[in-house]
């Protein structure tokens, strides 16, 4: 029998709904545009991990977005699922409830190697990107999804049309176009989101020196993690009064 490894602190068990309890303190919230997002994905492939929940408190350490959508879905809370039962302190609910929904130990993505994916025929909408996205990656040429011509008998009741989709190859100035109105979109979620978004966001270099290159250049210190994005607004901007 092969060791099991001792760094397993949870066991997947079935409970009812009613035994999941919203932690009233979990910071997360997620606006319409990522909710129906989240609801199509769920819809598609279904509960693909399960849900953390704290068997000493009974809040959920992680789930609140999915647990809501689940009961949109069924029709009511009256249901069972499987769950990861931990059992945790106060404290370190808390902190793990913040810990894993966090990105800065998540590492981010290679962009080439997603460029070479999207290239290859994934299905960038699928993957939860938008054209926004695939503008930031550097994909050119790609096509973009547009709804079918349906018949309202053909829609189910409740769908919000989603799966009635077809690629479109675009012209290159339909796509300038498509990138301008999906920024226009990205503003307005913007401006819809303000004081709910995060305020933050990460660097990454290749290496150290790289790093403590480019920190030196715009003055701070190379061993700095944190730089506040209105001084480094007010530095680009001097630099580029005094032409680098």
């Amino acid at each position: 029998m092969q060791k099991k490894t001792k760094h397993q602190t949870f066991e997947v068990r079935t409970v009812h709904r009613s035994q999941l309890l919203n932690a009233p303190y979990n910071p997360r919230v997620i606006n319409d545009t990522q909710r129906k997002g989240l609801k199509k994905n769920l819809k598609k492939v279904g509960l693909l991990r399960p849900l953390v929940w704290n068997e000493a408190t009974g809040h959920l350490v992680e789930g609140h977005q999915r647990i809501d959508i689940l009961d949109e879905l069924e029709g009511s809370p009256d249901y069972t699922l499987d769950v990861s039962v931990v059992t945790l302190t106060d404290k370190v609910e808390r902190e793990q409830n913040v810990f894993l929904n966090a990105t800065t130990f998540t590492g981010e993505f290679d962009l080439p190697a997603l460029k070479a994916m999207i290239e290859g025929g994934l299905d960038y909408s699928a993957a939860g990107l938008d054209l926004y996205d695939l503008n930031v990656i550097g994909v050119e040429d790609f096509a973009i999804k547009q709804p079918k011509t349906v018949q309202p008998a053909q829609q189910a009741d409740g769908d919000d049309g989603d799966d009635y989709a077809e690629e479109v190859d675009l012209t290159p100035e339909e796509k300038k176009q498509a990138i301008k109105e999906e920024k226009a979109r990205v503003q307005e979620r913007i401006t819809n989101r303000a004081g709910e978004g995060e305020t933050y966001l990460t660097l990454s270099f290749d290496s150290y020196k790289a790093k403590s290159g480019w920190m030196i250049k715009y003055g701070f210190g190379p061993d700095d993690l944190f730089v506040k994005g209105e001084i480094f607004q007010q530095i680009i901007e001097q630099k580029l009064k005094d032409g680098f």
